[in-house]
């Protein structure tokens, strides 16, 4: 689970990777101190990420 800050410096890096892509910060359900970033491509969501790994991971899926 990523605090606000590390959610918002994982957005920045994916914007940095991936600037086609919207990042979108959300609250994880229940646990208003944490959060993960919900990926979209063309205004479609495409998938969620909370970690850099799952980050690197997904991003091979995007046909950027």
């Amino acid at each position: 689970m990523l605090t606000y800050q590390e959610a918002q410096q994982l957005q920045m890096l994916i914007q940095q990777e991936a600037p086609q892509v919207e990042v979108r910060i959300l609250s994880e359900v229940g646990q208003p101190d944490y959060y993960y970033l919900a990926i979209y491509l063309h205004g479609q969501p495409r998938f969620v990420v909370r970690s850099l790994d799952q980050w690197h991971q997904r991003k091979r899926t995007l046909k950027l």
